[in-house]
């Protein structure tokens, strides 16, 4: 899947694409993120960019690409 696909699949379904991808720990990380080290933090941006990268690297992408990726759809998903 290339990323305006997914982009364009965002847009369209992210809720339902965000919830069928989103792994089962997000919000035990978004929740310690938060509270251990008092940070501000998108809690949308958050989930979505979990979902992503989830879908992403269960295509076969490397953790490190998926994560660099995932990253990537966020800013283009925020552009347009």
């Amino acid at each position: 899947m290339n990323r305006d696909d997914l982009v364009e699949q965002l847009r369209n379904r992210g809720s339902d694409l965000i919830r069928r991808n989103l792994p089962r720990d997000a919000r035990d990380k978004l929740d310690a993120l938060i509270s251990d080290r008092h940070y501000e933090v998108d809690t949308q941006a958050f989930m979505t960019f979990s979902s992503v990268r989830a879908l992403l690297h269960e295509g076969g992408m490397s953790i490190c690409e998926s994560d660099r990726e995932a990253a990537q759809v966020l800013a283009h998903l925020n552009r347009r």
